[in-house]
């Protein structure tokens, strides 16, 4: 063999390495988080990681068709998909109700707890019923936007002063309250 070719041979060894290490760097990654209680997890930080990790796997020098390669590219596609919704279902919006109603969508039982693990979820297939997890946590969010002015219209509605006044020289009485109240409920 040429010495070119001897060169050639060692440059694609070592970005196979390098290649490899990236790979096991992204499956200990992984790995920690499916270990990771559901209350525990960080899924804007985490998405941000695996994006760093799709960066770093994409500026590797290799063959891109190699199934190494190409199997870590869908590792890591279905976390940029997986993440998304997690932190979607990590909302506060989200409530007892919209669980019930997404374990029955997925027809499957699950206790959100301190001991679920993010594998347990990721076990779920939530990927493949994305549109269903969106569509239960969108409208947690609307309830949740509409339960906030709730709350404030009742807060506010607590303080009025209803006046009762007299309608000119008349005997109908009408409902007066200060502008102040007024202009906050309007």
């Amino acid at each position: 063999p040429s010495v070119s070719s001897v060169e050639g041979i060692k440059s694609e060894i070592e970005s196979m390495n390098i290649l490899w290490d990236h790979i096991k760097l992204c499956q200990s990654t992984f790995e920690d988080y499916m270990k990771m209680k559901w209350l525990e997890t960080k899924p804007y930080d985490m998405e941000e990681d695996v994006k760093k990790l799709q960066k770093v796997t994409k500026d590797i020098k290799c063959d891109r068709k190699c199934n190494a390669y190409v199997g870590l590219m869908q590792d890591i596609k279905s976390w940029l998909v997986f993440l998304p919704l997690i932190a979607e279902l990590r909302d506060e919006a989200m409530r007892e109700r919209h669980w019930t109603a997404l374990k029955k969508e997925i027809k499957h039982e699950f206790d959100v707890d301190d001991k679920l693990t993010l594998k347990d979820v990721y076990n779920l297939n939530l990927n493949q019923q994305s549109e269903a997890v969106e569509e239960i946590t969108d409208q947690a969010k609307q309830e949740a936007r509409m339960e906030k002015t709730l709350n404030k219209l009742e807060e506010i509605y607590s303080r009025v002063e209803f006046e009762v006044q007299q309608y000119g020289n008349t005997d109908v009485y009408m409902l007066k309250m200060l502008e102040e109240d007024f202009e906050a409920l309007e």
